[in-house]
């Protein structure tokens, strides 16, 4: 029986989720990256931007781009809107990519001194 190779969700684009991408990088596993935003961006400096010391360029890039060197990594645009813990899915717009295992980073919430959220 051929061997199957491990399938990995990773959900969002965030710096948790591409250091998993990356960590998993010289394994075998096929890597299935979903985000809801085709970007990666460094909100801290989005100030920076509004204030044109900052193009958007220089705090924002492509997860594709990212990840384009790694070949494991598949990276789909969409939006988490399930999770069916019994069968260990992690479903995309009502659809459940097949894997084997999931990793959703917990990610940050952003502090906006007290003007709330961005």
């Amino acid at each position: 029986m051929p061997e199957r190779i491990p399938r990995v969700v990773i959900v969002g684009g965030g710096f948790g989720s591409l250091a998993a991408a990356e960590a998993l990088r010289r394994t075998p596993a096929q890597i299935i990256q979903v985000d809801r935003a085709n970007h990666h961006l460094f909100q801290p400096l989005l100030y920076q931007v509004a204030t044109s010391l900052l193009s958007p360029a220089q705090i924002g890039s492509p997860i594709r781009g990212i990840l384009r060197e790694q070949g494991n990594v598949m990276v789909i645009l969409g939006e988490v809107t399930g999770v069916e813990k019994e069968q260990k899915r992690i479903l995309v717009g009502g659809r459940a990519p097949p894997a084997s295992g999931a990793i959703e980073p917990s990610g940050e919430a952003c502090s906006c001194n007290g003007f709330g959220p961005i």
